[in-house]
């Protein structure tokens, strides 16, 4: 029922396009387009954060048609630039040698490239371990350092400290993950998983639930670290997170968690973006004519000691070597929780 010239099409009474950024509540009001073969969004809503759309067509007999036929449509930007650990820290990583300088950290988005050394030598220099470190949480106890890591995961979160002040961490060219289902992370029951938020933009604890739908808002096994393990209302970008289910075997971070649940299936083409706009084009006719979907485009060396996770009580972390006098040193925990 979709037509790509209205005026050609009598039996078109409504022909509506609906479109928003990823994580947004609203979308923005309905363009007609049933006189329009094109429309053109406003760069200002191809972001970090995606862009969905879903097309509304009513003929004159009152049958209606949506697509996709539930939810929305998710379109994957390309941000070429990549995207910038300053959105968390303005002035730099947070550094120093102490246990408690440790940050617990992720990224949003889906790199080109995961590499560790593309998403983090460029910006924090060759690795050395009496500059900067990175730990990768294994389970178990376990830990791995940066240089036995293949790749850095979206929706994983890790331990960094970095000694320099002023550093900052880019991804480099980046894609926005789809918005419309779950993003889904898999739980070792019993142990810790170690959590990023994939998405450019909040998630509310509400939107984040296991397999049985149990959703997380207000669980006391789910903490962040800001020097100490803390609770946390949502799920922030950059920012990382631990969790641990005694019997659940997935998580699920929904983006549009607070709009409507999940809404959508289809997933468009991705597009890289320029600075240019998004281009839609609608083609389709009623009757026995042709429905084509358009697309939408447009001093002293020093030695950390390992991350503090034995703050929390039932997460061991290694012994590593401490400062420079070469001393070992544990972190002991703060109590039972």
């Amino acid at each position: 029922v979709f037509t790509e010239d209205g005026s050609d099409q009598s039996g078109i009474a409504t022909a509506e396009l609906y479109y928003r950024r990823g994580g947004d509540a609203n979308w923005q009001p309905p363009v007609d387009m049933s006189t329009l073969s094109t429309y053109q969004i406003a760069s200002t809503f191809s972001t970090s954060a995606g862009m969905e759309y879903y097309l509304h067509a009513v003929d004159v007999a009152g049958n209606v048609t949506d697509k996709p036929v539930e939810g929305f449509t998710s379109i994957s930007v390309t941000i070429t630039g990549g995207l910038a650990s300053t959105d968390r820290w303005p002035t730099g990583i947070p550094n120093g040698t102490a246990v408690t300088n440790y940050q617990l950290w992720s990224f949003p988005g889906n790199p080109a490239s995961s590499s560790p050394v593309d998403l983090l030598v460029d910006d924090l220099g060759d690795y050395d371990n009496t500059v900067w470190r990175l730990f990768a949480y294994g389970g178990g106890g376990a830990w791995t350092e940066f240089e036995s890591l293949s790749k850095l995961n979206n929706g994983e979160s890790y331990f960094i400290i970095v000694k320099e002040a002023g550093l900052n961490i880019n991804t480099g060219q980046i894609y926005t993950i789809a918005t419309n289902q779950p993003y889904e992370v898999n739980l070792t029951s019993g142990d810790w998983t170690f959590v990023g938020n994939p998405f450019d933009f909040t998630i509310p604890l509400t939107s984040v639930y296991t397999t049985d739908s149990t959703s997380l808002s207000g669980d006391p096994n789910f903490y962040t670290y800001d020097g100490s393990w803390v609770s946390a209302p949502s799920l922030e970008p950059w920012k990382g997170y631990i969790y641990k289910s005694p019997n659940a075997s997935k998580l699920y971070i929904n983006p549009g968690g607070d709009s409507g649940g999940l809404l959508g299936r289809q997933f468009a083409d991705e597009i890289i973006l320029e600075d240019n706009e998004w281009l839609v084009n609608i083609s389709a006719r009623n009757g026995l004519g042709r429905d084509q979907f358009g697309r939408v485009a447009l001093g002293h060396l020093w030695r950390v000691v390992a991350p503090p996770v034995e703050a929390l009580a039932g997460l061991p972390g290694p012994v590593l070597d401490a400062a420079a006098d070469g001393a070992e040193e544990r972190v002991e925990p703060v109590g039972a929780r």
